[in-house]
């Protein structure tokens, strides 16, 4: 079986699509019999579709054959051109296609279908019969098992399409570390589905491809489609290994080789941005965009087209009013939704994805009350990401619509209070928490960490503290309690077996879980008051502890070299200074804790860290119960 990055079923082409008789398809027909390789190709449907091919055999270009063409200029497919037209192909022969196509006037999306399988051994003479014992003629041959073919995405030294200027690009070699497609392989007895899609789609993430890095990856879209008026060049390699033996002899193998295109279904909605006169209406010239886009999601998913601007660096931006076109009153809210290139031809063609975080028009955004959010394409040079810092009318592009859009993931800030536990003993000695004051305040949901600020006062002066999400399993509480929540976090944390009264493993859950309480408990940061009591920290769910150290502040340092008596008040009490503070991994590396999509009903926990000191060891002295949202 090859390695294939392509899919097998056709995501990209809707249902109407793939019923549909409005794609254009271009069949490749390929058939050997005997020692004979053939193929042929026909095109029909009225999507605008051409191809050019440049056909290698045995390392050189392929033989000229009598009113056949192997290798052809970019056209529209006629009854003379054939991608694979051989005679005498014997053991060791091998060959390659560089196939580019070009959709003309219009996007869309392209597959490559390979099916009606012919595979007979067709008839059983010698030497065949000597070296395949029952050789059936009308049994399954041994050719499609014995050939082998690959494709590759034939772009060049630089990635994207660049046109032949670039080095490699559509030389029908595999060079410059050009991604492989598909491994080398027989063709599956039942066909294949080769979705360029997730081809280029993958190159696009590959290669680190965005709207700021073109005119590099020119023409690899984040969804794989493929862009209008540009040469896509794909290779495609066969061969039939030297060491084939004698049971291929008078063997058929055939299928046919189907592109397939259809138009791109952007289902987005589409708006037009103009440059304006000092009237503000539109200038009836050839300088526009068209921008596409999504009007609910979690990211605002775009596409965007730019003619007959100047060549430069351009920003995609949202422009609330008033000036400075920023989001009022602290204007450090970034309202840029892509850099972009415009090439020397005035044009931009790319799309991307962007986490806004708002909504438009936002609540600040004085044409909030009448439902309307500016959209604009402003030079680099007169906006910082976060508002206008100059003006440029004649190149800029101005909304002529406004551009709606919900973000579904739109995080909102929360607060909890912690509650003092009545906890005694302690570490050290006892503190009255009824007078302490901590709350975390978080946005929510949150992209794979939870972040937020730890605001507290009447704390143990000195002391360090973890920061804890507790599980609830029903055992404790049969009305709220969520086993599912309480497993996932044990799993990304520790395990307090309440029944015996100490921690456990992942084999002790396993083990014990439908007979003793127990719950999962994740230990993810840490604060430290000042000699007042109190601190404010910035804290994230970036790492799994397993417990504290004061080893320096260096994650995973298994130490307590800093512990000092720091309290003058309580001059037996070692207390680590707040930036020698560090935790020992439970999980995970430093850093590498994501939490999985989901909503989370927990117990946030404050717990005393002792560094393995006493009297008192990590006691829980405040709490109170936390949810929020992961995506």
């Amino acid at each position: 079986m090859k390695e294939n990055i392509f899919q097998k079923i056709y995501n990209h082409i809707s249902k109407e699509m793939v019923v549909s008789v409005l794609f254009l398809i271009i069949a490749i027909f390929f058939y050997a019999k005997g020692d004979q390789l053939l193929g042929q190709t026909f095109a029909s449907g009225n999507f605008d579709l051409e191809i050019d091919n440049e056909c290698s055999y045995n390392g050189f270009p392929c033989p000229a054959v009598s009113g056949v063409d192997t290798s052809w200029t970019q056209t529209d497919l006629g009854p003379t051109h054939k991608f694979f037209f051989f005679d005498n192909v014997k053991p060791g022969d091998f060959g390659s296609d560089s196939v580019s196509f070009h959709l003309i006037d219009s996007d869309g999306w392209g597959r490559l279908v390979i099916g009606n399988i012919v595979d007979s051994d067709n008839s059983c003479v010698e030497p065949e019969t000597s070296v395949e014992s029952g050789c059936n003629p009308s049994g399954d041959g041994e050719l499609r098992e014995n050939m082998g073919f690959w494709a590759w995405l034939d772009q060049g030294q630089t990635a994207g399409f660049q046109g032949k200027s670039d080095p490699g690009e559509g030389d029908n070699i595999q060079n410059y570390g050009e991604m492989t497609l598909i491994s080398k392989g027989p063709i599956d007895a039942l066909g294949e589905t080769w979705d360029l899609a997730d081809g280029l789609s993958a190159a696009y993430a590959n290669f680190g491809c965005s709207s700021a890095t073109l005119p590099v990856c020119n023409g690899l879209n984040s969804d794989g489609h493929i862009s209008k008026d540009l040469s896509y060049y794909f290779g495609i390699g066969w061969e039939l290994p030297i060491g084939t033996g004698d049971e291929v002899q008078s063997d058929t193998f055939g299928a046919d080789m189907t592109f397939q295109a259809s138009e791109f279904d952007f289902d987005k909605t589409v708006v037009t941005l103009e440059n304006k006169d000092g009237s503000w209406n539109a200038i009836e010239d050839d300088r526009y965009a068209e921008l596409a886009y999504d009007e609910e999601g979690p990211t605002f998913d775009w596409v965007l087209k730019v003619f007959d601007m100047p060549a430069g660096t351009y920003r995609l931006v949202y422009a609330p009013d008033p000036w400075p076109q920023g989001i009022p009153p602290s204007y450090n809210i970034k309202t840029e939704i892509a850099t972009i290139t415009i090439d020397s031809s005035g044009s931009y063609n790319g799309s991307g994805s962007k986490e806004l975080n708002l909504d438009l028009p936002d609540s600040r955004d004085s044409n909030y009350k009448i439902n309307y959010a500016k959209v604009w394409i402003v030079p680099a040079a007169i906006h910082n990401t976060y508002k206008m810092t100059g003006w440029n009318q004649n190149n800029t592009l101005f909304d002529m619509q406004s551009v709606n859009y919900h973000d579904t993931d739109l995080a909102v800030q929360k607060t909890i209070n912690l509650a003092d536990l009545g906890a005694d003993p302690q570490y050290g000695y006892v503190h009255d928490y009824s007078g302490a004051n901590v709350s975390f305040t978080y946005n929510t949901p949150a992209n794979g960490k939870l972040s937020g600020t730890i605001t507290a006062t009447g704390l143990k002066p000195y002391a360090t503290y973890q920061l804890k999400f507790d599980g609830i399993p029903t055992c404790q509480d049969s009305v709220n309690g969520n086993n599912a929540a309480n497993e996932y976090i044990g799993y990304k944390g520790r395990w307090w077996d309440n029944t015996t009264n100490s921690n456990t493993n992942d084999a002790g859950y396993l083990a014990f879980k439908d007979t003793h309480c127990i719950n999962g408990y994740l230990v993810w940061d840490f604060i430290t008051a000042n000699a007042s009591g109190n601190v404010t920290k910035a804290v994230a769910t970036a790492n799994s502890y397993h417990v504290l150290f004061s080893g320096g502040g260096v994650c995973n340092s298994i130490n307590n070299d800093y512990l000092a008596y720091l309290d003058p008040a309580h001059p037996t009490i070692k207390f680590s200074p707040a930036d020698k503070v560090n935790g020992q991994i439970e999980r995970f590396t430093c850093g590498g804790l994501t939490l999985d999509a989901g909503s989370y009903d927990l117990q946030m926990t404050l717990t005393e860290e002792s560094f393995h000191q006493g009297p008192g060891t990590w006691t829980a002295v405040m709490s109170g119960k936390i949810n929020f949202g992961i995506y």
